[in-house]
């Protein structure tokens, strides 16, 4: 129990002293506890607006979801660096995850392209958004112990399929 404390005061002191929640401090403590206890009892997605007017899916078993309902921004002090330095266009964002860096900066490119290689978090970036819909570039993933032991979306099984 003493580590649930020291990690519920370490994840609070870090919400608090967020730079992209300053005026929306008590705000993000309540999205705290709220997604905290959502995530745990109802167990499904919501949709949640982003700083720039996109709305976004939110998972209870995503960590970026997580890091959305705590801070305004997440990563702040990374993504306002990209949205100072981007201007239309078009961004690869290579290893994607599930879209969020994307999202936070589409506002500011014409196109966007993923890949993600994660089975998971592939088709949850091609679902994320409502309202802008980035191309996905198709998933792949090299065999490896953990897709093992017949990865359906590898390397060696497109190329198969392709006839190669």
């Amino acid at each position: 129990m003493p580590s649930f404390l020291k990690n519920s005061r370490y994840l609070l002191k870090s919400i608090w002293h967020e730079e992209s929640n300053r005026k929306q401090r008590v705000k993000r403590w309540v999205l705290f506890f709220a997604w905290q206890v959502w995530k745990r009892i109802v167990r499904a997605p919501i949709i949640v607006t982003l700083f720039n007017g996109l709305q976004f899916r939110a998972y209870p078993d995503c960590q970026s979801s997580s890091a959305l309902m705590y801070t305004r921004i997440p990563d702040s002090r990374d993504i306002l660096y990209l949205r100072a330095h981007v201007r239309e266009g078009t961004l690869i964002d290579v290893g994607a995850n599930v879209g969020l860096v994307t999202l936070l900066v589409a506002d500011r490119v014409q196109h966007a392209l993923l890949f993600e290689p994660n089975p998971i978090a592939a088709p949850r970036a091609r679902g994320r958004s409502i309202g802008w819909e980035p191309r996905l570039l198709m998933p792949m993933c090299l065999p490896c112990r953990i897709c093992s032991p017949a990865p359906t979306n590898c390397l060696k099984s497109s190329r198969s399929r392709a006839g190669g």
